[in-house]
């Protein structure tokens, strides 16, 4: 048997789930609001404690970002959120303790986070902040019905350009599926930015559903 991996997110106010893959789920540090550096893990560590005391010492006069300039030492600012697996030093130039001003960034917490394309930008799902519900589900690749019909110009569901299935679920959360959850009726479009949708059925709403198409 095949299976595919779903993870499934609740949409607010609505009963069906946004549906992504185990390739959308990354790991990422959160720097919202912090003034931070990322620096090459060759850098000369003594050298950059030096340069967060002077930074500290000399208070507003001088952002960090000139006093690594002023050294010829590459940086990058961190952005709202940053991978955790990037393999760099990150820089806290306020941090009063020099010994966790620098740190490595695999050394700071880090989160589940689903990212994808809505059509104009890549949005973030945080897993542990956002107050979301999701699970996690596996299916049975091979049960695979599709629910299309011919329209006279392609083979779409409900209207062009929509397509939907239904999969045998095998397990929700490591657990075997409740009477309400034998199958997940799964549905895209092909239209850019496009995040699939679905919903669990019982088995008779899922013959139902055969049947009806």
């Amino acid at each position: 048997m095949e299976t595919r991996k779903f993870r499934l997110v609740k949409c607010e106010n609505d009963n069906d789930y946004l549906i992504f893959t185990p390739d959308d789920v990354v790991n990422k540090v959160d720097f919202f609001e912090s003034y931070s550096f990322l620096l090459p893990c060759d850098v000369d560590k003594e050298l950059i404690k030096k340069l967060v005391k002077l930074y500290q010492e000399q208070g507003s006069k001088k952002n960090f970002d000139e006093l690594l300039n002023e050294y010829n030492i590459s940086y990058d600012r961190a952005n709202y959120s940053e991978y955790a697996d990037s393999d760099v030093l990150v820089v806290f130039p306020d941090e009063k303790n020099l010994d966790d001003a620098i740190v490595h960034m695999s050394d700071l917490w880090d989160s589940e986070v689903i990212e994808y394309f809505d059509g104009n930008t890549i949005r973030e799902i945080w897993l542990d902040k956002d107050n979301v519900y999701y699970i996690d589900v596996i299916v049975d690749d091979d049960s695979r019905v599709s629910l299309d019909a011919w329209n006279g110009n392609n083979w779409c569901y409900l209207s062009p350009f929509n397509h939907a299935c239904i999969y045998k679920v095998v397990s929700v959360d490591d657990a075997d599926p409740e009477d309400n959850e034998q199958y997940l009726f799964y549905e895209w479009t092909q239209f850019q930015g496009n995040i699939p949708r679905g919903r669990f059925l019982s088995d008779i709403k899922a013959k139902e559903l055969i049947e009806a198409n």
